[in-house]
């Protein structure tokens, strides 16, 4: 049994900074990689789409989404590997992981402390500023198959570029960060702000453009469909809103 959270026709709108969109069939928050392996299993087996949901910089559509969403929030671990050397879990913020760089007295995460966000979605975006980002860092990756195997891979195979990677198919679990070794020195809080002077408490997302592509109207772009997956309709409908069940 999954011994994290599993709810079913779960809204979504909570669970991201938006705090708009659908619901999903089934919402899963595994208490470990191991719980992990057992949602993998249980979507697997009734051949349900897997969407692991960060909620930063996402918009749910109305309709929601089918199938099983995974959420990491309890995958939130830091802890040192060696001297100049961190692992931190998918599900940790990204401004923590910088906090506790400056703990360790380690430089080159000091662009963290003001992006929003999970290390996991840093990982996958290549998050960062003009003083830096996670590709500058990152020494490997931890990231758990579609089929359930769990495989290391060196950052330089990841394919980072300008806000993006290619992340193999599968999970992130967590990374292994590199930064340097310094003495240490008081750590300067960076203002909260994005480049428009928007505070992060504002509910509006930089990388979500306010207007349709050039060309096309609102009525042009993809209207939601009904999300169910089939093969858990009948689940789904027949478990309250918010309940919490554990899948046989």
């Amino acid at each position: 049994d999954v011994r994290g959270e599993v709810r079913f026709d779960e809204n979504l709108a909570r669970y991201t900074s938006m705090k708009i969109g659908g619901g999903a069939d089934v919402l899963a928050i595994p208490a470990d990689a191991d719980d992990l392996l057992m949602v993998l299993g249980a979507a697997r087996a009734v051949k349900a789409p897997v969407f692991v949901l960060g909620g930063t910089n996402v918009v749910v559509r109305d309709g929601g989404l089918a199938g099983v969403v995974i959420r990491l929030e309890r995958l939130k671990a830091i802890r040192p590997l060696g001297p100049t050397r961190l692992y931190a879990e998918a599900g940790a913020a990204f401004p923590t992981l910088s906090h506790a760089a400056k703990d360790q007295g380690l430089a080159g995460l000091e662009f963290a402390v003001g992006i929003p966000g999970t290390v996991g979605g840093a990982i996958v975006m290549n998050a960062g500023t003009q003083d830096g980002e996670i590709a500058d860092v990152l020494e490997s990756v931890r990231l758990m198959t579609p089929e359930g195997a769990v495989r290391d891979i060196p950052a330089a195979r990841l394919g980072f570029r300008y806000r993006g990677s290619h992340v193999p198919p599968g999970i992130l679990l967590g990374p292994s960060d590199r930064p340097g070794r310094r003495p240490q020195v008081p750590f300067r809080q960076r203002v909260r702000q994005d480049a428009t002077g928007l505070p992060f408490t504002v509910r509006r997302s930089p990388a979500i453009p306010l207007d349709p592509p050039e060309g096309r109207g609102h009525d042009d772009l993809p209207r939601a469909r009904d999300r169910r997956h089939p093969r858990l309709r009948g689940r789904a409908r027949h478990a309250p809103r918010s309940s919490r069940a554990r899948p046989r």
